[in-house]
């Protein structure tokens, strides 16, 4: 991992424009090699969970009431359709390998602008789709299946990256990050996980030791997202290169063992 110590070095030169400049490109071009890598290894992958496969699904239901207004009437819940864990697993991760793969080509002129403004609404773009895919996912594990539920949880998790993504704009126009989108875009995406843990605790004992940790481990990624982009726009924190590393890091641990974790369980069932 060399961008972050190339990074270092661009913050600490002080041998004049043209060697900040050579030190920068050398800085950007370790980070498209950066992308390029992580972006295989999501792809690999994806690959592997597409051809091994796995029968286990998690149903999505509707509740409708035939019932008149005001009547106490507990609906019935029907089964509208399947998600294939292992098929999802491989989608998500998938999208995530043509992100960054987008980033490190077609996109890095624009991408690295943005980075050098502190405010990578392409990021937010290129890793935020995956990631609502991958937190429904822990949600329907979880034992939340209701349409209804998983489409509130989708409008939180869209507004949380939206609030970040506008959080890091105001630093083109105002030189800080809007801590007060930031804040917002924390509690919006806070809401999912305590959705999910309040599923979690009204099961009791009944969830196994594999999703609790599986929940756990994801809620520790998850605040590092928000931890990050506050560091990396404090007055003592790390350049915005470093975090931007330090951003597709945190993406492909948390991606990668959700993946791993999920396909292990489509596997055993």
């Amino acid at each position: 991992m060399g961008v972050p110590g190339a990074a270092a070095r661009y913050v600490r030169n002080g041998g004049g424009e043209a060697t900040q400049k050579s030190v920068r490109r050398t800085a950007f071009a370790e980070l498209r090699i950066w992308l390029v890598i992580v972006a295989i290894l999501h792809a690999v992958q994806a690959i592997v969970f597409l051809a091994r496969g796995g029968i286990a699904s998690v149903p999505v239901t509707a509740s409708f009431s035939n019932a008149a207004p005001g009547l106490l009437a507990i609906p019935q819940a029907k089964v509208l359709f399947s998600v294939n864990l292992a098929s999802t697993t491989a989608l998500y991760v998938g999208l995530e390998a043509a992100g960054l793969a987008l980033l490190a080509s077609v996109g890095f002129d624009r991408y690295s602008t943005q980075i050098r403004r502190r405010a990578g609404s392409l990021r937010w773009l290129a890793m935020g789709i995956p990631a609502v895919i991958m937190y429904l996912l822990i949600a329907m594990i979880a034992g939340v299946t209701d349409l209804a539920a998983l489409l509130m949880l989708t409008s939180s998790m869209v507004a949380c990256f939206a609030l970040g993504s506008a959080a890091e704009a105001n630093v083109r126009t105002t030189g800080s990050l809007s801590w007060t989108l930031f804040g917002f875009g924390c509690f919006a995406g806070g809401m999912p996980w305590l959705v999910i843990v309040l599923y979690a605790a009204m099961a009791g004992g009944a969830y196994p030791s594999f999703l609790v940790a599986l929940v756990a481990l994801q809620m520790v990624a998850t605040l590092a997202f928000p931890l990050n982009l506050a560091i990396t726009n404090s007055r003592f924190g790390w350049s915005a290169l470093t975090g931007e590393v330090i951003f597709v890091l945190i993406s492909l641990m948390a991606k990668t063992l959700l993946a791993w974790m999920v396909f292990g369980f489509a596997s055993l069932e």
